[in-house]
Formats: C-alpha cells, structure tokens, sequence
C-alpha cells in the first residue's frame, strides 16, 4: 500500500483575487468605524442620562425638609456626580469629541420632568 504524503508545497489555498481581498478589508474597516461610532454615541448617552439624574437629584436637595433627607440627597448627588465625571472620561478616551460632551451635559442641565429622564434613557438604550 502507498501512503501519499503531502510536501508543503502540494497544499492548495483557496484563490482569492486581491480585488476581493482590497473589498473584504475595506468591509472589516467600515464595521469597525460603525462599531467604535456605536460606543461613543453609547457613552455620550449614558454620560447625558447621568448628568441628566445628577440635576434632578440636586434639585431633590432643595425640597427636603428634614436634616437626614438633606445629607442623603446630598451625598447621592454628588455619587451621581462622581458617576457622570467619570463616563465622561470613558467618553472621551473612546474618542468622543470634546466639544460634543459638554453639549449633551447643558442639554441636560435642562430637565424639568421624568418625561426628559425618559427620553435620555430611551436616546441611550436605542444608541446599543
């Protein structure tokens, strides 16, 4: 019985044009643009939804009546705070523009009712 051993040179590769290969790699590159587009605009939202909390929580400061709901509120405020400050570096080290992030806070500066709280949940939970 023969044995039929194969050389490295007798392994057939599939054929792949280079114009396919050019158009495949111009297709990786796109989705990895639409995909990086996809996180930043996710953490632009999520930065919004959280400065967003942050007023409506400070706002809560001025209507509480007694001692411990002050400190209380003060301190989930300035949690929440802490939170946006640091989703706002997540944003930019992901490569949010830095002129875009403080258009969003200011935007969110003006909430006034939970409809807004909603419409920046549903902006951030549309962005996935």
């Amino acid at each position: 019985m023969l044995q039929y051993r194969r050389t490295l040179y007798e392994v057939r590769l599939p054929r792949i044009s280079f114009g396919s290969c050019i158009k495949d790699r111009k297709k990786r590159k796109k989705e990895a643009t639409r995909s990086q587009n996809v996180e930043v605009h996710v953490a632009i939202a999520i930065v919004g939804l959280i400065a967003g909390i942050t007023v409506v929580i400070a706002a809560t400061v001025a209507l509480a009546t007694d001692e411990a709901s002050t400190r209380t509120s003060i301190a989930v405020a300035s949690t929440t705070a802490l939170v946006a400050a640091q989703c706002v570096e997540v944003a930019e080290r992901i490569g949010a523009d830095r002129d875009h992030i403080p258009a969003v806070v200011s935007f969110t500066v003006n909430v006034r009712s939970a409809r807004d709280i909603m419409t920046l949940r549903a902006l951030a939970e549309t962005c996935e």
